[in-house]
């Protein structure tokens, strides 16, 4: 063992640490916002007096049931320090699985978001991240407490259990220290690095890649669940952010070698949760900076011995033990078995877990007394894995004892998954084994034994009842793909089960009526879908995920679509168009010649008055698709984008076309309104011409809603003293503002000056500096739309403005109240304030009061308008 005496300081102490030493620099960034540490450790400081107040207690544990975020971060880090527990979960976790968790772990502590309030305000425990941030600024930090919470778990995690139910390890903080500051030293990491974060939050490993950088005084960039699962996206952002360190599991890795990354990138890739295979291990040794194996049980906190590995490598080896942690090979009786002889592998010392939550007869099993230690008390773990240790004292891996098996990185005890379908009442067997497929692809197969015989035509919809039951109870990587019917479980002379004696899995989909293609690009589809899911039978309407699709397939997929179409898809178009029809009419849609060249029905649908919401300078109109996916079912939207983005229309550069443009589509899709007419930012100008010409032609325009426009007094009109006075008080208003914002918001303050001077910086050394980031048509349609605005005179008009407006400013404007408007819109203002700042108004977390705030209003005027019709 390599003895290290770290120092003890706790983990939440070491993250304060790092902020009184880089209090502006950027901890976390997360779907284009960012924090830093003096911004991080506040806000950690304010949830563990959050908690305080919501009595939450220390040694409990509470649940957090959210998408990964900034907030999480902040909830985990004050839990660290009030010694309370976290125990990560999936937010669409099976109910039947999370009310034996909250049983098993007797705790009634969900930490959530109001996104998920469904699912768990039945909760009496529950206590949402809104409720926090409501608060937040008027909560006292808390002061550190004195207590040694190195004893303390600091986590949970459930992973799958070999008895039919799923177990609670428990990780110390003093294990979950340790494993932290070996990994600082070995693989190494500096305050410089850029950690990526893109496992799963219920993933071990998702612990280290949270954690690792903050007490590094490194930066943490989190990815959102669409963009890990999609390795192109997953590439761009590796370059774009200038990442140093990468964690993932082989399959992971796979995925982004088939989304085309040829090209070596100046990062370290650690590959752990599964066997390294040479393939993957060359071909990544060839793509990297550095390659790093790491091995581990969850119950050993995360990764135990670690091993850089090298082209020129004959074998792939785990490597040696952590600091403070020791691997032994041992035979049944616990002895140690000589070197190149094959053992089980026992992981001893500090970084052993508590052992399984209210399953003294497991831990028992599991956790053993060392009897290889001089240290009194030392504990390992029976890791249920062969190895054997070699001459230079490395430990090569040899698979599984047991029938534990690797789904994706996740950890799956098939006997878990045999029990739930035995509870099937017409099942008296079932039997459950992993299979690779063509592609190296792990599938699950269940071998079912009947009560009774059933006709061969009811098989299919018998196994539909089974995988529906499993998915109340399992997560979606344990329900098997693949179902066979036997006439009994084969055994062994000594009883026990002879899975050799299975007959061979068909790695088919059970039968069902095929519907065949209609078109040439369905039949393209299908060959595509044969190709890389190695089936021959496939109907139009089958469910990808049910023919055991995967992100890695996934992937493929997307990849040669584009490759056959010239359509680029994100992955998340499968994960919601399941079908090879769904998905064709999605790229058939995107190819059809429309009607419109700048209306977009985002949501068309619904029996609502439609709003009509103009782009900002960002021309198109992705911003607004959080927002609408949170407003009413029966709430119609449409979007308006420039004129010119298929890059062949021309752009207009007069505000007067603009409008006229863009009314033009709406008459054609709505003829006789009413209006509601919306603008984002610079959208916001645009609106309001077109409300000005919609009400010259008599046309009904119910509500202009102006989101965060911004208008500045137009000084080329002036004469020139008064234009040269006006400037240099606005000069000093401005720094008088930005003096402000320093004070309360320093990191956002620094982050939004840094963009801006460096952006000037280059655009005065490269005048095409622009073009790097954005197409050469869509510069001109800017340049064309900046003109427009430029020589577009305001007058005032008989319109109401209805003003959403964000809370945190970080530029600078003449009128903070009114945003210029007051003198214009003589029919008068009505404000709505929201959370946010001008550029994350629109984005989680402030996307859904953003959304109620504005279909508050929508609905305001629909009743309104109903009231109206019926006098």
């Amino acid at each position: 063992m390599d003895l290290t005496q770290f120092d003890q300081t706790p983990i939440y102490q070491l993250i304060s640490n790092q902020s009184l030493l880089h209090p502006n620099k950027v901890a976390i960034k997360y779907n284009g916002k960012s924090i830093s540490y003096a911004e991080l450790v506040k806000a950690a400081n304010q949830f563990a007096s959050f908690m305080a107040q919501k009595s939450v207690k220390r040694n409990e544990i509470i649940i957090i049931a959210m998408d990964r975020s900034i907030d999480m971060v902040i909830a985990m880090i004050g839990l660290l320090k009030s010694g309370i527990t976290y125990l990560p979960i999936l937010p669409d976790y099976p109910k039947d699985r999370l009310n034996y968790i909250l049983e098993n772990s007797n705790t009634g502590h969900i930490f959530s978001s109001y996104k998920f309030k469904d699912q768990y305000g039945e909760y009496p425990g529950a206590i949402f991240a809104e409720e926090f941030l409501s608060v937040k600024d008027s909560l006292e930090e808390m002061p550190d407490d004195g207590i040694d919470h190195s004893e303390d778990t600091a986590f949970a995690l459930y992973t799958s259990g070999s008895t039919g139910l799923p177990k609670g390890v428990e990780i110390a903080q003093k294990s979950f220290l340790n494993h932290l500051l070996s990994m600082q030293l070995v693989p190494g990491i500096t305050k410089e690095d850029i950690v990526l974060n893109i496992t799963t939050i219920t993933f071990d490993i998702a612990q280290l890649e949270l954690f690792l950088p903050l007490i590094s005084g490194a930066q943490l960039f989190i990815t959102d669940m669409d963009e890990s699962r999609d390795g192109r996206l997953l590439l761009e952002t590796i370059e774009k952010e200038k990442i140093t360190i990468v964690q993932a599991t082989p399959f992971n890795w796979q995925i982004l070698i088939e989304s085309g990354w040829q090209k070596k990138m100046p990062f370290k890739a650690l590959c752990g949760g599964e066997a390294l295979s040479m393939d993957l291990a060359q071909k990544l040794c060839s793509r990297v900076k550095e390659l790093w194996n790491v091995y581990g049980p969850t119950e050993a906190t995360i990764w135990a011995t670690v091993k850089q590995i090298h082209a020129t490598d004959p074998i792939i080896t785990i490597g040696k033990p952590m600091h403070n942690v020791e691997a032994y090979i041992l035979n049944e009786q616990l002895q140690e078995m000589p070197v190149d002889e094959v053992g089980e592998i026992y992981i001893s010392g500090i970084q052993v877990g508590k052992g399984y939550i209210n399953r003294p007869e497991l831990t028992e099993k599991a956790f053993l007394q060392d009897p290889i230690s001089k240290e009194p008390g030392t504990r390992m773990y029976k890791t249920g894995d062969l190895g054997k240790r070699l001459e230079n004292g490395e430990i090569q891996c040899l698979g599984r004892i047991d029938h534990q098996i690797k789904i994706r990185g996740n950890r799956v005890e098939t006997e878990e998954i045999e029990f739930q379908i035995k509870q099937y009442d017409q099942v008296k067997n079932a039997i459950v084994v992993g299979h690779k497929d063509h592609i190296d692809n792990m599938r699950l197969v269940a071998y079912v034994e009947l009560e009774n015989p059933i006709p061969v035509n009811q098989e299919p919809e018998l196994f539909k009842v089974i995988k529906a039951s499993l998915g109340a109870t399992l997560p979606e990587y344990m329900i098997p793909t693949d179902y066979m019917i036997i006439q009994e479980v084969p055994l062994m002379s000594n009883g026990k089960v002879n899975r050799k004696a299975l007959p061979a899995p068909v790695l088919q989909v059970i039968d069902r009526e095929i519907i065949a293609p209609e078109t040439t690009l369905e039949n393209l589809m299908l060959t595509i879908w044969s190709r890389n899911l190695g089936l021959e039978k496939i109907s139009m309407e089958d469910n990808f995920f049910d023919l055991g699709g995967n992100s890695l397939i996934a992937t493929k997929i997307m990849l040669q679509v584009e490759q056959e179409t010239g359509k680029r898809l994100p992955n998340a178009t499968l994960f919601q168009y399941q079908s090879i029809r769904a998905l064709c009419k999605v790229i058939e849609n995107n190819i059809a010649e429309s009607p419109y060249k700048v209306l977009v029905p985002m949501k068309p649908t619904g029996s609502k008055m439609p709003i009509y919401i103009v782009h900002a300078i960002g021309l198109n109109l992705m911003f607004l698709r959080n927002v609408i996916q949170l407003m009413d079912a029966d709430q119609p939207v449409y979007g308006l984008q420039a004129l010119g983005l298929n890059g062949i229309d021309e752009p207009l550069d007069n505000m007067e076309a603009i409008a006229s443009c863009y009314n033009k589509e709406i008459l054609m899709q709505n003829p006789t309104g009413p209006y509601i007419i919306a603008g984002y930012s610079f959208g916001g100008y645009i609106a309001w011409e077109m409300v000005r010409q919609l009400k010259a032609m008599g046309k009904d325009v119910r509500m202009l809603a102006m989101m965060d426009t911004n208008i500045q007094e137009q000084l080329y009109q002036k004469p020139l003293v008064e234009r040269i006075s006006k400037k240099l008080l606005r000069q000093w208003n401005k720094l008088l503002f930005r003096l402000g914002t320093s004070f309360s918001y320093p990191a956002d303050t620094l982050d939004y000056l840094k963009t801006i001077y460096t952006h000037r910086y280059k655009k005065l050394l490269d005048k095409d500096y622009d073009s790097e980031n954005m197409p050469v048509f869509m510069m001109r349609i800017a340049d064309k739309m900046e003109h427009a605005y430029y020589h577009y005179h305001f007058e005032p008009q008989h319109i109401k403005i209805d003003q959403f407006i964000s809370a945190k400013r970080m530029f600078f404007i003449d009128d903070a109240k009114y945003m210029g408007w007051k003198n214009l819109a003589l029919d008068g203002i009505e404000q709505h304030h929201l959370p946010g700042d001008h550029k994350d108004m629109l984005f989680p977390p402030n996307d859904r009061i953003f959304a109620q705030t504005l279909q508050k209003k929508l609905d305001q005027l629909n009743q309104e308008l109903a009231n109206e019709q019926t006098t």
